[in-house]
């Protein structure tokens, strides 16, 4: 989920009234006549006066006046929630990965930590080719089943035809890598245990 906020961009003495945009690791303002999108990664200062959001990145600085929210935006730049925030996997959770996972994510849910005992709160299924969505594990008791899939080899309609299928409900996409998408899936309400 992103952030949104009505704001003023300052270019010296002009404003220029539009809405700044935080959703996963790009920041972006739009005006009517201007447009500006900004990678989280490339920002290398933040600074807040008087309201003044300030984000130095590679082609310069842009000012944003977001009043008595520039703080808390300051706040959302420099500690963005990491992916098992996204995916709301918390310490002690317990985690079943059905597929091959990266290394790198692996190594997150080691370090959170988490478990792979029985039963499982998260299911997570990493979908490599579309004839994988076949194979869905059941969610079970499970809080809910996250199908990750390669953006270029399977088409998000096919993911969420596969988990509709299945009697389940999206919920909720997000960014997995750069590569990589996730979508939420968790049981209909009449079929929650």
């Amino acid at each position: 989920m992103g952030y949104g906020m009505d704001c003023e961009r300052v270019e010296g003495i002009h404003r220029r009234p539009g809405r700044v945009s935080l959703e996963n690791d790009l920041l972006e303002f739009r005006g009517s006549d201007t447009r500006t999108r900004i990678g989280v990664a490339d920002v290398s200062a933040i600074e807040v006066r008087d309201g003044i959001l300030s984000l130095t990145y590679s082609k310069g600085t842009l000012h944003l006046d977001l009043g008595e929210e520039a703080e808390k935006w300051a706040h959302r730049l420099r500690h963005p929630p990491s992916r098992l925030d996204k995916l709301g996997i918390q310490p002690g959770d317990r985690v079943r990965r059905v597929g091959d996972f990266p290394d790198d994510f692996c190594h997150e849910l080691t370090v959170l930590p988490v478990t792979d005992a029985e039963p499982p709160t998260w299911i997570l299924f990493m979908a490599p080719t579309p004839q994988a969505l076949h194979r869905l594990p059941p969610l079970g008791t499970a809080r809910a089943l996250w199908i990750v899939y390669p953006r270029r080899e399977v088409r998000e309609a096919d993911v969420l035809q596969a988990g509709r299928s299945a009697g389940l409900l999206d919920t909720k996409v997000l960014r997995f890598s750069p590569t990589h998408t996730g979508l939420k899936f968790v049981a209909r309400k009449s079929k929650r245990p």
